[in-house]
């Protein structure tokens, strides 16, 4: 009997403990960071990657280039840029006078050609690059979009208002023949000529391209391809801040580290391992059935 006693008590505990684990007042920080975990985990945001374009194309942004060279440097891609001249209508200015009795000095803007450098780059990813390459994920339903079994296939055909036509009175509307076209010895000597009247004039063609600029000729060969690459992972530390705004909301920031980054982190967004950030400030809703929720806006 007492054996009985003891093991409803312990029951009776259990059960109050686990009443009051998720309670209005529970939200502390180790329940703030697991839900928050949780929810990165489900849209794939515990890793981050960036883009780099690849192929050949006009790059003249000195600091795009000088990125590409740095990750050549880290054998990710293989870089190439070669220069090329351009002709611009260049806008300047100069000192004129002007005025007919009283006479004084103004400025006036004229336009002149130039030749200016063009920059384009040859960018192909290494095999360390290739490795590198991230296939974005969708998104894992939340359980409450998984409760509206949005994916559910529904069998129209048994139902009889899907098999009415939509059209009542839908006739085939019968083709006119077009007429047969008998094939003579003056007929044939006519297609002939006509196709050879519309050939192209291959030396005209040459013509025409030998006549295109260095930059026309390099702009009519690019082709580029823009590629997500790995740059880094995060890893959630502590959540901290943690404060109840009402009796059902609470609110707190997240501190999170970076690690495994890569080098197109390190170029392309000046991360590095070891760091830490803190996230924006986060809401918590406490809800009757579930409990506390990280809010979806966030």
């Amino acid at each position: 009997m007492k054996k009985l006693s003891s093991l409803l008590l312990i029951l009776v505990a259990a059960l109050c403990l686990t009443a009051c684990s998720d309670s209005p007042d529970s939200l502390g920080a180790s329940k703030a960071k697991k839900l928050f975990k949780k929810e990165m985990a489900r849209t794939h945001r515990l890793e981050g990657f960036a883009n780099v374009r690849t192929g050949y194309y006009e790059c003249n942004d000195n600091e795009d280039r000088y990125k590409l060279r740095q990750l050549a440097a880290n054998d990710i891609v293989t870089y190439k840029c070669d220069v090329v001249k351009k002709t611009e209508r260049v806008r300047k200015k100069r000192r004129v006078q002007a005025g007919y009795y009283y006479r004084y000095w103004t400025t006036e803007s004229y336009y002149v050609n130039e030749e200016v450098d063009t920059y384009f780059v040859t960018v192909e990813l290494t095999e360390k690059g290739r490795a590198l390459l991230y296939e974005p994920q969708e998104a894992e339903l939340d359980e409450d979009t998984k409760e509206l079994k949005l994916d559910q296939e529904i069998d129209l055909s048994k139902y009889p208002e899907y098999k009415v036509e939509a059209e009542e009175f839908s006739k085939p509307v019968a083709q006119a023949e077009a007429p047969a076209v008998v094939e003579t010895p003056d007929t044939v000597a006519e297609y002939e000529e006509s196709e050879e009247a519309f050939q192209p004039d291959e030396p005209a063609t040459e013509a025409v391209d030998s006549k295109a600029s260095a930059y026309d000729k390099a702009k009519a060969k690019e082709k580029y391809e823009d590629v997500m690459l790995k740059a880094f992972e995060l890893d959630v530390i502590k959540a901290r801040n943690v404060c109840k705004t009402s009796d059902n909301t609470a609110k707190a920031q997240i501190l999170m580290e970076y690690e495994d980054v890569t080098p197109v982190g390190r170029v392309m967004m000046g991360v590095y391992d070891g760091q830490r950030f803190v996230s924006p400030t986060l809401h918590y809703t406490y809800f009757e059935d579930k409990g506390w929720q990280l809010d979806s806006d966030d």
